[in-house]
C-alpha cells in the first residue's frame, strides 16, 4: 500500500464515522467534518486539503 493510499483510506474512514454512528446521512453532512471541505462546501474548520491521485 502506497502512502497515498493509506493517507486516503484513514481520512475515509475519519469521515465516514458520522455516517458509521448514523448522525448524518452523508459525511459532508456532518458540519464539524473536513468532508465539507473537500465537498467544497462551507465548513467551520480551516483545514489543508491534500489531493492524491
Amino acid at each position: 500500500m502506497s502512502f497515498n493510499s493509506f493517507i486516503k483510506e484513514k481520512i475515509n474512514y475519519i469521515h465516514q464515522n458520522p455516517v458509521k454512528e448514523k448522525v448524518v446521512l452523508k459525511a459532508e453532512d456532518y458540519y464539524f467534518s473536513s468532508a465539507r471541505n473537500y465537498a467544497g462546501l462551507e465548513y467551520e474548520i480551516e483545514v489543508e486539503l491534500l489531493f492524491m491521485r
